[in-house]
């Protein structure tokens, strides 16, 4: 009889993504996480990597709670998405990484003039006809 089901980590992270929306570029956004241990054993962090852009530290003693702060590049003069994963090593066997996804669509400055002059048109347009 086949059997399916689905293999969950003893550690995992509160929210599971980091999505820090839509941000310009040049705009630094702070985004809070903590991470859930199910084990009942104490685990030992250590941040392996992540993208030059994204900022990872931990802001409370017994290191569950993790601050991502990312700080979009000033330079793209066109909209972009940013993804990617900071990387934890742990020292749990069964889990021995966790893997935090995140997410940013940035707007680049002459995306943003476009979007902020069309909305100029269109609120004239909508107010030439009132």
């Amino acid at each position: 009889m086949p059997f399916k089901g689905m293999v969950e980590g003893v550690l995992d992270t509160d929210p599971n993504f980091l999505n820090f929306g839509s941000v310009v570029s040049g705009q630094v956004k702070v985004l809070t996480f903590r991470v859930v241990n199910r084990s009942g054993k104490p685990v030992k962090l250590r941040l392996a990597s992540h993208p030059p852009f994204v900022e990872t530290v931990p802001i409370n003693p017994n290191v569950t709670v993790w601050q991502g702060r990312l700080k979009v590049p000033s330079n793209p003069s066109l909209s972009q998405v940013l993804s990617g994963k900071i990387v934890f090593t742990t020292n749990l066997p069964l889990q021995p990484l966790l893997e935090v996804p995140f997410f940013a669509a940035v707007e680049g400055s002459k995306a943003l003039s476009a979007t902020r002059q069309g909305e100029a048109k269109g609120s004239e347009a909508y107010a030439k006809r009132r």
